[in-house]
């Protein structure tokens, strides 16, 4: 039977500096998708606002006619 002792800093260290790389893509995505959210929002609102129209609940869209 081999006995191998594993280096947990070494893995812990891996692990780290890992995360460190990644943090930043998960960042930026995160703020990437939040801006494309409010620019969809405000087209949306732009777009009933021309046509006269009010918005249907929060996440739907599409509008309807003021009567």
């Amino acid at each position: 039977m081999i006995v191998e002792t594993i280096d947990y800093k070494k893995i812990f260290v891996w692990i780290q500096n890992v995360w460190a790389k990644s943090l930043a893509a998960v960042i930026m995505f995160c703020v990437g998708l939040s801006i494309g959210q409010i620019q969809t929002e405000s087209r949306v609102i732009g777009d009933c606002k021309y046509a006269g129209a009010f918005r249907v609940e929060q996440q739907a869209f599409m509008c309807q006619r003021r009567i």
